[in-house]
């Protein structure tokens, strides 16, 4: 079983964080298994997906939101190098 992507929930918004060292053909192999789940819960909400945990490409973020629009129309986010930043020298603060 995968673990590369771990899928989280905050009021505001779905958090998939993804495993820094993964390669994007296995995200996009573990999102095909996780996608059902998201796509059963966003029949009855509307709060955005937020990627985080990784730096992607140009194009691996364009696959990424090809794959998840295939069967999710839902608002998605990338966390981009100053969030990445900020989110791991506040980690090491506390």
């Amino acid at each position: 079983m995968l673990n590369n992507i771990k899928i989280s929930q905050t009021t505001e918004e779905i958090i998939l964080n993804i495993n820094i060292i993964a390669d994007i053909d296995e995200i996009l192999e573990e999102l095909d298994l996780k996608l059902p789940r998201l796509k059963d819960f966003y029949q009855t909400s509307t709060i955005p997906m937020r990627i985080t945990g990784k730096l992607f490409t140009d194009s691996e973020i364009e696959r990424i939101k090809e794959r998840i629009h295939e069967e999710i129309s839902v608002e998605i986010k990338f966390d981009n190098v100053s969030d990445s930043l900020r989110t791991s020298c506040h980690k090491e603060n506390f």
